[in-house]
């Protein structure tokens, strides 16, 4: 899957009589996706169940941003290179995991484990500068059932989850393009992971 995303941003003074440039940022940027994946089921005896595979995903993301100024001795627009940044995020991640379950008359069980790898690469094309931050997870999950009757049913599970900084987090150029608001990112910024436990009840 691949996507293609550009945005023009104008900024204006008001005069009195006329609205003249003071800035301009040309936002491009440029996205990959790739993923491939192999799933097994089977049966261990009679009540058991194996559920396993390895999954890989390749993502490429793509930011060039350019901020034009008025020059002092012109009103024409120049580029200027030293608010201007071209970024490129590489991320691959390889994962394998494999789940068991059965069942015990009204009781449910379900044990689950994902291993994960992530290779990580931030380009900052401006600078000529590459970060590499790679990192390995373990991700637990089990699940509990229990009927009640044919109607009713309670559930408690458990599941560690991860959310992973964006693009704009990971990016070291400093952004200027709001003066009211200055960002920069830190390209060894590492994931967020989410402990979650979960009750329910169903009728």
């Amino acid at each position: 899957m691949e996507s293609d995303e550009v945005g023009i941003f104008n900024e204006f003074e008001n005069t009195g009589r006329t609205f003249d440039y003071i800035e301009r940022n040309d936002i491009g940027g440029g996205f990959q996706f790739y993923s491939g994946q192999l799933d097994y089921i089977d049966r261990i005896g009679e009540k058991w169940k194996l559920e396993t595979g390895v999954k890989s995903t390749q993502r490429t993301v793509r930011s060039d941003f350019r901020a034009f100024t008025n020059s002092s001795v012109s009103d024409s627009l120049l580029l200027d290179t030293s608010r201007s940044n071209d970024f490129e995020y590489k991320e691959t991640i390889m994962a394998g995991y494999a789940i068991v379950g059965r069942s015990l008359g009204k009781v449910g069980v379900q044990l689950g484990l994902r291993a994960e790898q992530a290779l990580t690469d931030s380009y900052l094309v401006t600078s000529d500068s590459l970060f590499e931050n790679d990192y390995f997870s373990l991700f637990p999950s089990g699940h509990l059932k229990y009927q009640l009757s044919q109607e009713k049913e309670l559930m408690l599970s458990y599941s560690r989850r991860i959310n992973r900084p964006r693009t704009r987090q990971l990016n070291p150029f400093t952004d200027f393009s709001n003066p009211l608001l200055i960002r920069v990112g830190n390209p060894f910024l590492l994931p967020e992971y989410v402990d979650a436990i979960e009750a329910s009840y169903s009728l």
